[in-house]
């Protein structure tokens, strides 16, 4: 068992109870913190969940709920910021693949630090360099 990334909506989904989740998901982010390991998310979700607020397409209460999560002492949230690094690996992860810039950062990361990526996107799945997870 290892650390894992998660993307953007997996983390709304994961705060929010969705059924939208699958329960693979649910389990290794669980296990994760069971086993006092972080839950990594790229830095670049932080602004995705603001943009999105502020578009309205996600309700206020779970940004604010993440937020203050964060904020917390023992936290399985940890944020991976954006290094050299990242930026690097950025090239690993073809545009025609991934077309959307924050979901390459994301997958960017995963790559970067060696570890597998929770995410239901289709095309971030079907990226044959990092290892996804979701069902």
């Amino acid at each position: 068992m290892s650390s894992i990334v998660i993307d953007t909506h997996t983390l709304i989904w994961y705060l929010t109870q969705s059924p939208k989740i699958s329960t693979l998901a649910i389990d290794r982010i669980n296990q994760a913190n069971q086993n006092n390991l972080p839950v990594l998310i790229a830095s670049i979700t932080l602004i995705e969940l603001i943009y999105l607020s502020e578009k309205q397409r996600i309700p206020a209460f779970p940004l604010q709920q993440f937020f203050t999560e964060l904020d917390t002492p023992n936290s399985p949230f940890s944020i991976i910021s954006l290094t050299l690094d990242i930026a690097q690996s950025l090239r690993q992860i073809r545009r025609g693949e991934v077309p959307e810039l924050p979901d390459r950062i994301i997958t960017a990361t995963a790559h970067a630090i060696n570890l597998p990526l929770i995410t239901c996107d289709h095309k971030i799945r079907a990226c044959t360099v990092i290892q996804t997870i979701w069902d």
